[in-house]
């Protein structure tokens, strides 16, 4: 299967793709690194700030009651976010 799931991607869009999507970033912050997963992204900024998007079913965005998280999110941290991973 080589499609991406979009939901997963942070572009707006619940549709599936067969190649990469821009998405905008409107949080006017540089982006540090990006990690993804089967059902999430996470992008963590300079700043130590980590936004999140995909399937929170699947226990991808933690901070939310919506099935899909459509737009890189904020997350709730303690504090400044280091580093990220993610898994399939």
């Amino acid at each position: 299967n080589n499609m991406l799931h979009s939901h997963s991607l942070g572009n707006g869009s619940l549709e599936n793709a067969e190649t990469p999507k821009k998405v905008q970033f409107a949080h006017h912050q540089q982006i540090e690194t990006i990690a993804t997963g089967e059902c999430h992204t996470l992008i963590l900024t300079q700043k130590g700030q980590l936004f999140a998007c995909g399937v929170a079913s699947c226990c991808a965005v933690s901070n939310t009651s919506s099935p899909n998280v459509t737009v890189p999110t904020l997350v709730a941290s303690d504090g400044p976010v280091k580093q990220v991973a993610c898994s399939s």
